[in-house]
This record gives C-alpha cells, sequence and structure tokens, in this order.
C-alpha cells in the first residue's frame, strides 16, 4: 500500500509493466519514484487525476459482469473528465435512450455492453438477472448488459463515463446496491422504513448514510454489529439517523433529495493532551473532512478507510518523523492511542551504540533547501528518459502540456502579462534548457528569459484552428520552454493558452502556476521559495 516502496520494488527488480487499482495509481503517480516502468494499466474505477510520467497510462473501464473489461483508453494529456476509451475487440458497447433506441454522439445514455465477455447471469437471482442480461436488439440472437452507468460519445469515437442512472453506487472501488442495503437493515426487528443514500462527491470520500424510523430507540451500535454478520463492512453505513418520519414527496414517496444533513452523535468531545494528538488532531480534521472530533474515536468508525490511512501514514511520516505500519493504524485506531504508539515510537528513537539514529523505528524529515547556484545540473531520471525520447523522430508533441484557461470578466492585459514575468523570474524551471556537455546532457538555468506575448482578438469560432496552431514541438536546447498566447473573445472574454514542455512542468506545477498567477494578478506578495 506504500507507492514509494513499491516504486522502489518495481525498479529493483526491472518491472516495466504493471495493472494497478484506479484510486491507487493516483497516489502513485503523485508520490511514488520510478524508472523502470513503461506501461500502467489501470481500471476498476473512475480515473479522476492524471499526471504526466515518462510511462504509459491506460485507463480501462468495465463491469464485472462483463469480465471484466470492455473498453480502454490511453491517457497522453489533462482532461477534465478522462475518457473510458472505445471498446475492446469482440466487444459491441451502445449509448441508449430509455426506449433502448442508439443516442447520438453528445447525448447522455445508459452505456450496454455485448460481445465475448459477457457474464451468463447473476447467480440465483433470475429476475434481476433478466432485468440486467437483455436480448440486444441490434444482433440477432446476442444478448448484452444494461449497466446502468450514464455515459455518451465523443466525437472521437471514444466513451466518456458521467456517473450513474440508478441506485447503484460506488464506495471506496466496490460497487454497492443501496437496495440490497436497505433490504438487510429493514430485516432487523423494530425497524419500520429505511432509506441509504451517499455522500461525498470522489468515490473515496464517499460514504453511505442511513435515515430509518422505528417503533422504539435504537442502538446504532448494537444495529451495525448485527448487520455486520450479514454484509461486508463496506456496504455497512458510516453514519446513522434515526428520524420521527421519513420526508415524502406530493406523490407520497419518500423523497431521497429531502434527507437531512447527518449529526454525528459523538457525546462529550475529548481533546488532545499533547502536541503530538494536536498535529495527529490536524490530521485526522484534513483527511476526514470535518472539525468535529474526539481523540478517544476510532479512524475507521469516523469515515476512514485503507487509502485514507494510507494517507495519514504518509502524512505522519512527513510531519511527525514516525514510520508506521498499517497495523498500527488497525491496533490503535483513535488519537489517544495512536499518540501513545508514536510517543513510544520516538523514545524508541534514540542513538545506538554505533551513535546512530535507531531509523528503523523513527524517521527524521529535514527542509529541502534551495541547491547553490551553478553553470549546469545533472539531470533527473524522468528528465533523461524524455530528453532521449525527445532524439527521436515523429515524438512531435507528445510531452507538450498545453493550459487552456477562460476569463471572464474585465481583464487588465498588462496586469497579467506582469504576473506571468514575476512567475517565470520567480520558478527557475520556467528558465530552465538543455545542452549535450562531455558528460552528457544536462539542464541549465537561464538568469533572464525573453518570451513573447502574443494577443489576438478574434471570433468564438477561430478560437479551435488557434489552439491547434498553438501546441507545437519544442527544441529543447533553446529556452525557454513554454509559450503564451492571450485571445480577446468578447468585451469580458479572455482565453489566456499556455504550452509547456513536461521536461520542466507537470501537474503539480499546473496547480502552482494557476495559483501563483491569481495570488500575483491580484497584486499579494508570495512567500519566497
Amino acid at each position: 500500500m506504500s507507492p514509494g516502496n513499491l516504486g522502489k520494488y518495481f525498479d529493483d527488480e526491472g518491472i516495466n509493466q504493471a495493472f494497478l487499482p484506479t484510486q491507487f495509481v493516483e497516489q502513485f503517480m503523485e508520490l511514488a519514484e520510478n524508472t523502470s516502468l513503461e506501461l500502467v494499466v489501470t481500471g476498476g474505477d473512475k480515473l479522476r487525476h492524471f499526471k504526466k510520467m515518462p510511462y504509459r497510462l491506460i485507463n480501462e473501464y468495465g463491469p464485472t459482469e462483463y469480465t471484466v473489461c470492455a473498453s480502454a483508453f490511453e491517457v497522453d494529456t489533462f482532461y477534465d473528465n478522462i475518457p473510458i476509451g472505445k471498446p475492446l475487440s469482440n466487444t459491441r458497447t451502445y449509448i441508449l435512450d430509455s426506449f433502448g433506441m442508439p443516442l447520438p454522439c453528445g447525448v447522455p445514455g445508459e452505456l450496454c455492453v455485448s460481445g465475448r465477455g459477457l457474464a451468463r447471469g447473476y447467480l440465483n437471482k433470475p429476475e434481476i438477472t433478466k432485468e440486467k442480461f437483455v436480448a440486444n436488439p441490434f444482433e440477432p440472437g446476442a444478448r448484452m448488459y444494461r449497466t446502468g452507468d450514464l455515459a455518451r460519445w465523443l466525437p472521437d469515437g471514444n466513451l466518456e463515463f458521467l456517473g450513474r442512472i440508478d441506485f447503484q453506487v460506488k464506495v471506496r472501488g466496490y460497487r454497492i446496491e443501496l437496495g440490497e442495503v436497505e433490504r438487510e437493515i429493514l430485516a432487523e426487528d423494530h425497524i419500520d422504513a429505511c432509506v441509504v443514500i451517499p455522500r461525498g462527491e470522489a468515490d473515496d470520500d464517499r460514504y453511505l448514510c442511513a435515515f430509518f424510523t422505528a417503533d422504539t430507540k435504537i442502538d446504532i451500535e448494537t444495529l451495525k454489529k448485527d448487520l455486520s454478520r450479514r454484509l461486508p463492512s463496506y456496504m455497512i453505513p458510516a453514519f446513522w439517523m434515526q428520524l420521527e418520519e421519513m420526508p415524502v414527496n406530493p406523490n407520497g414517496k419518500i423523497d431521497r433529495k429531502a434527507m437531512p444533513e447527518i449529526e454525528r452523535e459523538t457525546g462529550e468531545i475529548a481533546g488532545p493532551e499533547n502536541v503530538v494528538e494536536e498535529r495527529l488532531l490536524t490530521l485526522f480534521r484534513e483527511i476526514l473532512g470535518f472539525e468535529s472530533i474526539s481523540t478517544t474515536e476510532s479512524f475507521f468508525n469516523l469515515g476512514g478507510h485503507s487509502l485514507k490511512a494510507n494517507l495519514l501514514l504518509v502524512k505522519i511520516e512527513t510531519t511527525l518523523g514516525v514510520q508506521l505500519s498499517f497495523k498500527d493504524i488497525f491496533s490503535h485506531p483513535s488519537i489517544r492511542e495512536l499518540g501513545t504508539r508514536i510517543q513510544s515510537a520516538q523514545k524508541k528513537s534514540v542513538q545506538t551504540k554505533s551513535g546512530q539514529m535507531a531509523s528503523a523505528q523513527a524517521k527524521t524529515f529535514s527542509s529541502i533547501e534551495p541547491a547553490p547556484k551553478m553553470a549546469c545540473y545533472p539531470l533527473t531520471a524522468a528528465q533523461k528518459r524524455l530528453f532521449i525520447t525527445e532524439q527521436m523522430e515523429g515524438i512531435g508533441t507528445t510531452y507538450n502540456i498545453p493550459l487552456i484557461l477562460k476569463i471572464n470578466g474585465r481583464l487588465d492585459k498588462s496586469k497579467l502579462i506582469r504576473a506571468f514575468t514575476q512567475i517565470v523570474q520567480r520558478q527557475d524551471s520556467l528558465r530552465t534548457f538543455f545542452k549535450v556537455s562531455d558528460a552528457g546532457p544536462v539542464q541549465k538555468i537561464e538568469e533572464n528569459v525573453k518570451f513573447r506575448k502574443n494577443y489576438l482578438e478574434v471570433g468564438n469560432e477561430e478560437v479551435s484552428l488557434i489552439i491547434q496552431d498553438f501546441i507545437r514541438p519544442f527544441n529543447l536546447e533553446e529556452p525557454p520552454l513554454f509559450r503564451l498566447q492571450l485571445l480577446k473573445t468578447g468585451d469580458t472574454e479572455h482565453i489566456l493558452m499556455m504550452d509547456v514542455h513536461h521536461s520542466i512542468f507537470d501537474g503539480s506545477s499546473m496547480v502552482i502556476f494557476v495559483k501563483e498567477l491569481a495570488d500575483l494578478y491580484a497584486g499579494r506578495t508570495l512567500t519566497p521559495l
């Protein structure tokens, strides 16, 4: 579960291809350093984040009922919504309306799958099999699976996933039928009505909330314990609320959208007793997403799970200097217990007889200091690969990172250019280029870089062609490795275009760049790097 350790393992073993779960691959791209991988495939969930890496990334889609992959897409740039690709060999996909008729490009509908990978149905569930596995109206004698997923065709023939059209949801990578959870809760004594809904936007932040009515006061912990005998842990709602009556709509049906916000019954809030607990409380709030947390509450009862536990381990290591394991989180799930475990590890981190620190118990992190000014600097492993790759023919704009920002409102053009110039002077990477020396390729930083400030006033119909022409290959030996252009498309509408080479810029750089540009344009002073 450690991206860093896995990246090192891949390097040590010379592994060049891997299939990683979607939520983990997002962490891996962000946190792992690796030079051996050439191809990474991911699937099983919606891919939300992408970071340009030296290896190719394939995003796959497919329900278990199609055993298990139906389409694939090579992610080569940044998308607002990463596509799920085109159907694989021996697979046919359809976007259909509620009447089973095909929908044109761009119109959302239900994604249906047919082909050699289709399962025979659900074991011992003939009714749901009949509902989901239906005759394929476009191929006599064949069947297709109604996925319940909302999708649409893109103009280039790829599919774009948009969400669910029924009450089936994904929580932490698990596909859950809400009705199945509700049936099990209703089977409990004294419960009259029940609704289970998902809360939270992203899959790894999503959790289930249960609302119910009963003829007596129900003890939630006893109820969850009873359910755990029949349901896996990921299907048991994290938060519960007993209502006097269910909200209904004008038709008399239960109104799922009218369910109240969950009020967590935490009882007395136990506060932190020392500095370690104060820091852990900050981390719990940051990772779990709410303020009211008692130091005696379990991380997992608060909505934590294995992926969030992994993030907690990383943050504990970087902020408190202690390496813990998953076992530590599961056996010491509260801030109070975890704080005691960390203090114990810190005490063990004493000098050994040889005068060295016991690094197995604790690991100290120091601040990254600026490198001394030099005529040239060595390349990172990723930069080396990119530099060598760029020497090949036909690479074109493969490693360009375009940024297109639509700006609404009155724009001060001179102030924007001034902000951009300040960032270029502040960030060494934007003044970096590459040369081949006797010792091989090196990176150099130009003190002052002159860049063209192109400005055009155009109509909206011209924008697409201008963007296509704007993204062109770079010569890595000639600074700057970015270009800039501002388009005015209306009195209060502008488009800022930036194209930059991946050897000096990545997904994290994009976030920093946009934030600093906004801060400087607004006249705010940035802290020194």
